[in-house]
């Protein structure tokens, strides 16, 4: 049980840490399109 919590944990983790790094990545691209369209 102990082994399996530990799994699904670091599952967890590791889904998180890459939708962490694409909100990152799309926030980063429309941050750029912003800033060559004039306001």
């Amino acid at each position: 049980e102990h082994r399996l919590a530990n799994f699904t944990g670091a599952m967890l983790r590791h889904h998180h840490h890459k939708s962490t790094k694409y909100m990152a990545q799309w926030i980063e691209a429309k941050n750029r399109n912003k800033d060559e369209k004039p306001a």
